[in-house]
């Protein structure tokens, strides 16, 4: 559990949107190798793929930034965040955050 609830104040941006295509791969740029990233090792063709290969040119490209995106979670100050694309960009965002709140946040 822990020790302070986080809410959608606590949001990270991970990477905003004017990468377009190539935001999993800044995500992962930055993120794969931190102490923070947390995601079985079974994934690491699906990151490799994202890393080296061209999005319009590898046609199983989405399927990985699907299958990273759905099973990363980020270990950020002892609270697991789990990743979404939204308006802006790619985001962490923490789980214990209530689902009204997120709604809110997204504009649902």
């Amino acid at each position: 559990m822990n020790a302070t609830k986080k809410s959608i104040d606590d949001v990270i941006l991970l990477a905003n949107d004017a990468h377009g295509v190539y935001m999993t791969k800044v995500f992962l740029d930055r993120f794969k190798d931190s102490d923070n990233f947390i995601l079985h090792e079974s994934f690491n063709e699906d990151i490799e793929t994202v890393l080296n290969s061209d999005p319009y040119e590898t046609e199983w490209y989405f399927n990985d930034v699907d299958n990273i995106l759905n099973n990363v979670k980020l270990n950020i100050d002892g609270c697991e965040y789990f990743t979404m694309f939204a308006e802006g960009g790619l985001w962490a965002i923490p789980e214990d955050v209530e689902q009204e709140e997120l709604d809110e946040w997204l504009g649902c």
